[in-house]
């Protein structure tokens, strides 16, 4: 698969990814916080009959100084994209938080998104108030700062044979990791995410303002990762949970979704949190799915 690197403005910055040369329908991927649109082409080798565009997150690698989301509007990214890029309604993928990102980008804008697929993503059940609650406990200050020791987000370094050190360590500790052990492409993510400053030195995104951005999410905001937003969502919504990943609903929560938002569907593949690397060809029947369909509602 042959791909390309583009860019566009936003602010003071500019927002940049990855994209093939497909046709067809249009898929935009979004990473998780923390890993870099290129995660994605695992995946995107298995589609190459589509256009598919994946976007680095605001301060991630190309889209390093891309102006930080806003607290209660945290999607609008996606939305830029989307206009500047001329896609045409395009199925959103989104993993982890921008799971969450992708649909509210869509109840947001559902007359710009054909529907969503999100992998890792599901929305936790409760009042918004318990769950920012969950969230300030879990995403604190303490939490990031381990969270930067152990994957070497926010690291300066002074040359490129410190970044090759760093990369090849980073591999290394992967194998040591429960929750990497099991993935492909370790080295390839870290050395996309590891970028030049004007001063000569490299930078691991993200750094731990850029960590924060994301986390720091508006309890008031129009849309909350909990399950009312998929009460939102007019455009079909396909939740895909790994075997082994960190969020899995029990079936009880899958049965109270599906019969409450028919257009939900959910599919359990193989792997971990990170199932995009070590399960592409699952993952990825399942977003050719959701084109189609999004194909078929085009031309009835």
């Amino acid at each position: 698969m042959t791909t390309r690197i583009w860019h566009v403005p936003v602010g003071d910055g500019q927002l940049g990814g990855v994209a093939n040369d497909g046709a067809g329908v249009d898929l935009l991927f979004v990473p998780s916080m923390g890993t870099s649109a290129k995660c994605w082409l695992p995946v995107m080798s298995h589609l190459e009959r589509f256009r598919s565009v994946a976007v680095d997150l605001p301060g991630h690698a190309l889209s390093v100084d891309a102006p930080l989301p806003r607290r209660d509007q945290p999607w609008d990214f996606i939305l830029t994209v989307i206009a500047e890029l001329g896609l045409d309604r395009p199925v959103v993928v989104g993993h982890s938080i921008s799971g969450f990102l992708a649909l509210a980008a869509a109840a947001d804008r559902p007359d710009l998104i054909s529907s969503v697929v999100t992998l890792e993503a599901a929305l936790m059940e409760g009042s918004r108030d318990e769950v920012s609650r969950m969230l300030e406990h879990v995403y604190n200050d303490q939490v990031i700062d381990v969270l930067a020791e152990r994957f070497g987000f926010g690291q300066v370094l002074d040359s490129e044979q410190a970044v090759e050190a760093v990369i090849s360590a980073a591999e290394g500790a992967a194998a040591k990791d429960w929750l990497l052990s099991t993935e492909t492409g370790i080295a390839e993510a870290v050395r996309n995410s590891t970028v030049p400053r004007p001063d000569g030195t490299w930078l691991r995104t993200p750094d731990k303002t850029t960590m924060r951005a994301y986390f720091a999410l508006d309890p008031d905001a129009r849309f909350f990762p909990h399950t009312e937003l998929y009460d939102h969502i007019a455009v079909p919504v396909h939740v895909v949970q790994s075997a082994e990943g960190l969020s899995v609903m029990q079936p009880d929560a899958v049965q109270r979704l599906r019969a409450r938002r028919p257009n939900v569907q959910v599919f359990d593949i193989d792997g971990g949190h990170l199932a995009h690397y070590s399960h592409p060809v699952q993952f990825a029947r399942i977003v050719r799915r959701a084109a189609e369909a999004s194909a078929a509602d085009r031309t009835a």
